[in-house]
């Protein structure tokens, strides 16, 4: 990390107690790097240092990882400013991006998505954005540091190349925060729906760049010290589980985890949930593939379906290893290879639309 990146930053400092019935070289505590590092974690201060308290739990969790270095870079000095420790975190990610290094921002406020957007948006000229979030921060206000409408700002971006919006609560959002959402090359996927069958997320995550999770998603039995608290939500698996895909997809950059405060977190419940989402992301990155689907390469089988909504046929990449699939679909800007679910190639073959189909043809 270069010495200009370096000023950013305030170090670490704490002390976890780690476990004593493992050797001490098996702990993330003591496989951080300061060399050579494939992975950063950036954490964002505020007055009850809640990214601390993440990480007292984060590093007396197992770091045996096999193929990824992890470096904490410490927490995001304050500034003056909002704005100013915005500017800052939006030329962290710029660097980060740029040496294809993905980073875990974790803490403060969801706004802050807005600055990684605008620094991974420096190295790529199209992002992919995916919120787990209950609602839809979607509101009258433009400023872009309110955590109720940061989103405006976002998805007027014009680098935006498509956003997703994963548990969404009904009764926590409006109709037309809804249409917002859907005339600004937008998705939303209802908890309801979203639950019914964690894997058919997996997808939705590996189509974007930049992940992020507002505490909120959670239900309050299992994140209580989230910011804006919902009885109803994803339960600790299951958003330990999406972080996974998260980090198992070779295009995300990013995955930001923010609002929640440990002052309002007994036992640290709420804390520990966030160490534990951080290492299945990690996790996820360890394990990845570099998958580039294409007929050429043998893992991949290429499978061409006829049907009537399309007079040519509909190609599909199945990648035999991992059984994950992707369908290649026109759009404005020519053909365009997306990642899908086994159910779209199955209703493809039944000759029923496919909702990915018409999210992307022709736009």
């Amino acid at each position: 990390m270069s010495d200009s990146i370096s000023l950013y930053f305030n170090d670490v400092l704490v002390n976890p107690t780690l476990p004593s019935y493992m050797s001490e070289n098996e702990y993330i505590a003591s496989n951080l790097h300061t060399q050579d590092f494939s992975v950063a974690l950036i954490g964002i201060p505020d007055k009850n240092n809640s990214a601390n308290t993440v990480r007292n739990h984060l590093y007396t969790l197992f770091g045996n990882f096999t193929t990824i270095k992890l470096r904490d870079l410490g927490n995001l000095k304050k500034g003056k400013s909002e704005k100013e420790m915005a500017l800052a975190l939006e030329h962290v990610v710029q660097e980060l991006a740029e040496k294809s290094i993905p980073c875990i921002v974790f803490g403060g406020e969801q706004w802050l998505t807005t600055a990684i957007f605008k620094g991974i948006t420096e190295v790529q000229p199209n992002v992919g954005v995916c919120f787990i979030d209950s609602k839809i921060d979607v509101g009258d206000m433009q400023e872009s540091s309110c955590s109720h409408s940061f989103i405006t700002q976002l998805a007027t971006h014009h680098t935006l190349d498509n956003i997703d919006i994963v548990g969404a609560q009904q009764y926590y959002y409006t109709e037309r925060q809804r249409q917002y959402i859907r005339e600004h090359k937008g998705d939303i996927t209802r908890l309801s729906e979203a639950r019914k069958d964690i894997f058919k997320l997996e997808p939705i995550l590996r189509n974007a760049d930049l992940i992020s999770i507002d505490m909120s998603a959670v239900r309050l039995s299992d994140a209580p010290a989230a910011k804006f608290p919902c009885s109803n939500g994803f339960t600790g698996e299951e958003v330990c589980q999406l972080a996974r895909f998260a980090g198992y997809a070779d295009k995300t950059k990013a995955l930001v985890i923010s609002a929640w405060d440990c002052i309002n977190d007994h036992q640290h419940h709420t804390s520990r949930l966030v160490a534990e989402t951080i290492w299945h992301f990690l996790d996820g990155v360890d394990k990845r593939e570099q998958e580039s689907p294409n007929e050429d390469n043998p893992i991949y089988t290429k499978l061409v379906v006829q049907s009537d909504i399309h007079d040519d046929g509909i190609i599909f990449y199945h990648n035999t290893q991992t059984d994950r699939w992707w369908i290649e679909i026109p759009t404005l800007s020519g053909l365009r290879i997306y990642p899908c679910h086994t159910n779209d190639y199955q209703a493809l073959c039944n000759n029923e639309i496919p909702a990915i189909w018409l999210r992307y043809l022709y736009k």
